[in-house]
């Protein structure tokens, strides 16, 4: 896990190569007593190619409520890139609405992060989504926090990836999906 000081893959974000991703744990819904989502997030390794795959199952409360998503422990400073790539091979299932979450450590000990959500089309194929860091917005439980400081503030420590039922957005989402990730960098 070594950190590189200009273009990085983060934590074990080449998953062409890596040998497994223990370092990603879920962090979904299940957490809470009504909680019923669930995420995954596992190598796929053939004889010809390797890659991560996100898994989720979104299984909404009434109102619309839950997430299913995965984490991993990153240290660097966002001053000192522009945006994250994203990677994708193909998509497959009924959710269109992913986003990348970063926690601070400002951050940390409040509960906020800072998200940036992006669309995908089931099927798209060899598909590199940027996000620019000066978009990840502070978010405190699927609100948004016009409070927070921004994300260059402090070095982030946490990078996640999930995918939301919609409880506070137009946009609602339920059912599974899988996404195919060869990696994850900063630039």
């Amino acid at each position: 896990k070594q950190w590189y000081q200009r273009r990085v893959a983060i934590t074990a974000g080449d998953f062409t190569s890596v040998q497994n991703l223990d370092a990603w744990k879920e962090v979904s819904d299940t957490a809470r007593s009504v909680g019923k989502s669930k995420a995954s997030f596992v190598l796929q390794k053939t004889q010809v190619y390797q890659r991560a795959v996100f898994f989720a199952v979104l299984n909404p409360q009434p109102n619309g409520a839950c997430f299913a998503g995965v984490e991993t422990s990153v240290k660097f400073d966002a001053n000192n890139y522009t945006a994250i790539k994203v990677k994708v091979r193909n998509m497959k299932g009924n959710m269109k609405s992913f986003k990348v979450n970063l926690v601070n450590e400002k951050s940390a000990t409040n509960g906020r992060t800072y998200e940036q959500f992006y669309d995908l089309l089931e099927g798209e194929q060899d598909t590199v989504v940027t996000l620019p860091l000066e978009k990840f917005t502070a978010d405190f439980r699927g609100k948004f926090d016009p409070t927070a400081p921004p994300l260059t503030a402090a070095p982030v420590i946490q990078l996640g990836l999930q995918v939301t039922g919609g409880v506070y957005s137009q946009i609602k989402q339920s059912g599974v999906t899988a996404v195919e990730i060869d990696s994850i960098e900063l630039v």
